[in-house]
């Protein structure tokens, strides 16, 4: 995590003098990650925001069986991932091929729908496939972030990503539903579409990312199996921790909203 320099000079009682390198711009490389994020994000978004319609209403499944698909997106793949996905970038220096490969599966994910129509055992897989895509691509991406921004400057820098992410958040239902408003029912235009999106943030990640400089990576910290209890017993990881998993305990699956308004 990167250091919140405000409380720490607030408890050092530091003059809060700003540096001379703090009206810097975020990175370039940053910014196209966060495209990356915008274009993906459209992409995961258009297929999230109709599955409950696509699934109860046009597939006629069972709300649980609905609910068995959305507890797979919101959370399973992730957990048995992301970890091991992070440790495998942070030891093989290859954070840049590691987010690829996350990205690159929850593309073809889009495609793998059509091919699963209708069948619930097909579905469930293939959307935990994707989430699988999303607990790969996250640790390494979010690494890149840091290893090319200044360490007064994170906290813009992951603004900058966050707000791309939320935008792409915020298109993915609406060209979704405007979509299914011009074509009822045409499903299969939709995750097209998405794939399209998909794509389009591969190829920003792929293309205009440049791999890490050596001299960018920490030569002095090697991370192993033995070293994470030490990582992880770090009394602000933990706090962290404790407020994430509070919030989410208390987060309502979107989908379930729409099927109660539907």
């Amino acid at each position: 995590m990167y250091p919140l320099d405000w409380f720490e000079r607030r408890k050092l009682r530091a003059k809060a003098v700003p540096s001379a390198g703090q009206d810097a711009s975020v990175s370039p490389v940053v910014w196209k990650l966060g495209m990356t994020s915008f274009f993906t994000d459209i992409s995961s978004e258009m297929v999230y925001s109709v599955l409950p319609v696509y699934l109860v209403l046009h597939l006629h499944l069972s709300p649980l069986q609905y609910g068995a698909i959305d507890g797979v997106y919101n959370g399973l793949a992730v957990v048995l991932v992301s970890l091991t996905a992070g440790l495998m970038a942070d030891r093989s220096r290859r954070h840049k091929e590691v987010a690829l490969t996350g990205y690159g599966l929850s593309a073809i994910c889009k495609l793998f729908l059509l091919a699963a129509g209708g069948a619930w055992g097909w579905l469930i897989a293939v959307v935990g496939l994707d989430r699988i895509g999303k607990g790969i691509r996250s640790a390494p991406r979010d690494a890149l972030i840091s290893l090319y921004t200044a360490p007064h400057m994170m906290a813009s820098a992951f603004a900058v990503h966050r707000a791309l992410d939320a935008g792409g958040a915020l298109l993915g239902p609406i060209i979704a539903f405007v979509l299914l408003a011009q074509l009822p029912g045409a499903f299969d235009v939709l995750w097209m579409t998405s794939f399209l999106f998909a794509i389009l943030g591969v190829a920003a990640l792929w293309l205009y990312v440049p791999k890490p400089d050596t001299g960018l990576l920490p030569l002095d910290r090697r991370i192993s199996r033995r070293s994470l209890p030490t990582l992880f017993a770090s009394r602000r990881f933990v706090a962290l921790t404790a407020c994430g998993l509070f919030f989410s305990a208390a987060t309502v699956s979107d989908g379930f909203i729409y099927l109660v308004l539907q």
